[in-house]
């Protein structure tokens, strides 16, 4: 699901690592709420070249934990691929 604009600065967690799937590079991006909340949005781009198009969803969940926001976030990023068309890789 992805998520009306909002004022809250996402950023990638210390203790979230990049997940390198297929040809993808995801990116969880997670920001914390006023009441302790956390939401979530992820990036999702081809992990070669400088000028590869680059996905972000903005998530509409939002977590107690950043932990969770990232576990989400990495859930939504492969569901996302599995859906993606799929091109093949320049030689």
């Amino acid at each position: 699901m992805i998520l009306a604009a909002s004022n809250t600065c996402l950023s990638p967690p210390a203790d979230a690592q990049d997940l390198q799937v297929g040809r993808y590079l995801v990116t969880p991006l997670i920001g914390r709420l006023a009441g302790g909340w956390f939401a979530g949005s992820v990036s999702i781009r081809p992990g070669c070249g400088r000028a590869t198009p680059v996905r972000v969803l903005r998530l509409t969940r939002l977590f107690r934990s950043s932990g969770e926001a990232v576990a989400h976030a990495h859930a939504e990023a492969l569901r996302w691929i599995r859906g993606a068309p799929q091109r093949p890789l320049a030689a």
